[in-house]
């Protein structure tokens, strides 16, 4: 089993499925977080409202309030407009069926732009993006807040590998090596990453 949330940029995974629309060739690896030890990059909380730290190899996300989610950017500059990043993540436990825990990627500094894919503890997913202020639902519709069915989820306490590519604003996600969805945004050139762990919910 993997012991890691993130694995960023691990650029060797192909995959020749019809529907992808990123050709790029990607053989370069970029940066790796295995959590081994503590590298700066991410945040550590420990009060009433969360719990993050870093042990054993895992990134450890504990939100003990059931109000909203908390997203953690990485401090890391990734200036790369094409690339692949290969996540490994999972839901551990929630209060209800709220429970979720997802990447954040392609995030614009004003914090006004960026993609969040979630799983949450249905075994539901969804995309969203930041504009405005506010989320637009890429999956799904606002009856739903954008989850989706699919057949290619973990269940519960099962990690998720999920893989994003991008080349010339064009998007490919796959979860589990299952090909999943593709898409279009030509407004962002380069973006941060980071996680965000929903209200109630523990994650690594």
């Amino acid at each position: 089993m993997m012991k890691k949330i993130i694995a960023i940029l691990l650029l060797i995974f192909s995959n020749n499925c019809f529907a992808q629309t990123v050709n790029e060739k990607f053989d370069k690896l970029d940066l790796s977080e295995n959590f081994d030890t503590s590298s700066g990059m991410w945040t550590f909380l420990a009060n009433n409202e969360n719990l993050f730290l870093v042990q054993d190899g895992e990134y450890i996300l504990n939100r003990k309030t059931t109000v909203s989610p908390f997203a953690v950017m990485a401090n890391y500059n990734y200036e790369a407009q094409a690339y692949k990043m290969v996540v490994s993540m999972k839901i551990e436990k929630s209060i209800d069926e709220s429970g979720s825990i997802g990447i954040i990627f392609m995030a614009q500094d004003d914090g006004n732009g960026g993609f969040l894919f979630e799983i949450n503890k249905a075994g539901l997913y969804r995309l969203r993006q930041i504009t405005g202020g506010s989320y637009k639902y890429l999956t799904g519709d606002s009856k739903t807040g954008g989850w989706t069915k699919t057949n290619f989820t973990n269940p519960l306490n099962v990690y998720n590998l999920v893989e994003i590519k991008t080349a010339n604003r064009k998007y490919d996600i796959s979860l589990n090596n299952q090909y999943l969805m593709s898409f279009e945004e030509i407004a962002y050139k380069t973006g941060k990453f980071g996680v965000i762990i929903g209200p109630g919910s523990k994650g690594k």
